[in-house]
């Protein structure tokens, strides 16, 4: 408002209308020019000390180290994307701050954030960041406030137990906070719901860290229909099932060898089989040959037989001579062998006749030949062996052969051979000698290939 009995000119003061004398105009310049000098310094030592003059907000490019405190007044908006490890040191006093952009502060001793962690700011959020200790040696961030999220009142949704979209129950602060307490109780908490209504299922719950799909032991399932993911079980050793005993009741069976199926026993607990082979082909090798294993095929079941022994020669021609025992039965056997490769070839060995040697098949089972016949003892049964393979018939499918009997008046009688009963024609012994002479050769071998 202009003074109407003064009118101050830094030249040649107008004339007044008033009647203020020379001598009182001058004063008055002298006033104002003090007044003047003063403002110049207050500004001039505000600039000096980085100390702000105004109370506008002031943009802020945002970088690695962000000097807020460089001649700035107290209200900054940071613009631009940054991660931001330092506020400078021009240390002017508390700082109220609005982030434009995303913004991380990294907490280290001289800038120091909530929760000594990281912080990430989205466009709109706020906080305030003060000089820490007397000297100042760095900046401490506060009241950090998420004007980019929406509000929801947590207390009240704390004492319902429910929510519209149930997702807050894993968003909760402390199962995100990793090395800290994992229990509402660690957080001086004790007035945690602990069932909450989803939907129309109540679902019991308990405050533990993590989320409900991936926490590794319940406590109790409650009255839960469904658990997305179950670990840890009691009981549980590795390859091990765990199958419902009973009402409430859980038990585990045994881990099944491998290429092995489970099957239901009813109400009783499930056990371990070997499938049954559905045949596709057979083919049956009674000399040796080559099995190459069909497309699509990588299980097979064979029978294996050994080759008879021959039957032993009588002890000499003529009355009193001992008859030749008969030769043994070669082995006979039965194997379950999987994993085979389609296309691949396997070498398949079958016992000629009169030799008593064992067949196989490939590296998978082998029947030993049976042995040959003395005088007068008897030859040995020929056995069964596998390797890599599924026993399921180890010997027994032999009848012994007789031993021979002394000769009467004139010659000995040769003994008869060992039977196969499985498989007639294959893998018998001979009969030994009569009358002087030598024993009959046993039987050849048989391999049979089922898939």
């Amino acid at each position: 408002m202009t003074n109407p009995y003064y009118n101050h000119s830094d030249s040649i003061p107008l004339a007044q209308t008033r009647g203020t004398s020379a001598a009182i105009r001058s004063e008055f310049d002298l006033v104002q020019a003090g007044f003047a000098s003063v403002s110049a310094d207050i500004s001039a030592i505000s600039a000096a000390l980085g100390v702000g003059t105004t109370s506008v907000e002031t943009s802020l490019a945002a970088g690695l180290t962000t000097d807020i405190g460089n001649g700035y007044g107290s209200f900054l908006n940071l613009t631009g994307s940054a991660t931001i490890t330092s506020f400078g040191s021009h240390y002017t006093g508390a700082k109220f701050i609005r982030s434009s952009g995303t913004i991380v502060l990294t907490n280290s001793a001289s800038l120091i954030c909530p929760g000594n962690q990281n912080i990430t700011l989205n466009a709109g959020d706020i906080f305030i960041a003060t000089p820490i200790g007397n000297p100042a040696s760095g900046w401490l961030v506060r009241d950090v406030r998420r004007m980019s999220s929406i509000l929801v009142d947590d207390d009240a949704v704390r004492q319902s137990g429910s929510y519209a979209n149930p997702s807050w129950i894993t968003s909760l602060a402390f199962s995100k906070i990793a090395g800290l307490p994992t229990t509402a109780a660690g957080y001086g908490i004790t007035d945690v719901i602990t069932t909450a209504t989803i939907g129309s299922q109540s679902v019991n719950y308990a405050a533990s860290a993590g989320t409900a799909a991936s926490a590794t032991t319940a406590t109790s399932a409650g009255s839960a229909t469904t658990a997305t993911t179950a670990s840890n079980l009691s009981g549980g050793v590795a390859g091990s099932v765990p199958y419902q005993s009973g009402a409430g009741a859980t038990a585990m069976v045994p881990a099944g060898s491998s290429g092995s199926f489970l099957t239901s026993q009813g109400a009783a607990a499930p056990t371990w089989t070997f499938p049954p082979i559905g045949l596709n082909g057979v083919q049956v090798f009674t000399s040796s040959g080559t099995f190459t294993v069909p497309a699509g095929i990588t299980k097979v079941k064979v029978w294996v037989v050994g080759g008879g022994g021959t039957g032993g020669p009588t002890s000499s021609y003529g009355c009193g001579a001992t008859g030749g025992g008969g030769g043994g039965a070669g082995g006979v056997g039965q194997a379950f062998i999987s994993g085979l490769t389609p296309g691949a070839n396997i070498t398949v060995t079958v016992a000629p006749g009169a030799s008593g040697s064992a067949s196989s098949f490939g590296a998978y089972a082998t029947a030993t030949g049976g042995g040959p016949g003395a005088t007068p003892g008897v030859g040995a049964n020929g056995g069964f062996t596998t390797s890599g393979a599924t026993n399921y018939v180890i010997g027994g499918a032999v009848l012994p052969g007789t031993q021979g009997v002394p000769g009467g008046a004139a010659t000995g009688v040769g003994g008869s051979g060992a039977v196969n009963t499985l498989f007639a024609g294959h893998g018998y012994g001979g009969s030994g000698g009569s009358n002087g002479g030598g024993g009959v050769g046993g039987g050849g071998g048989l391999v049979i290939v089922e898939y």
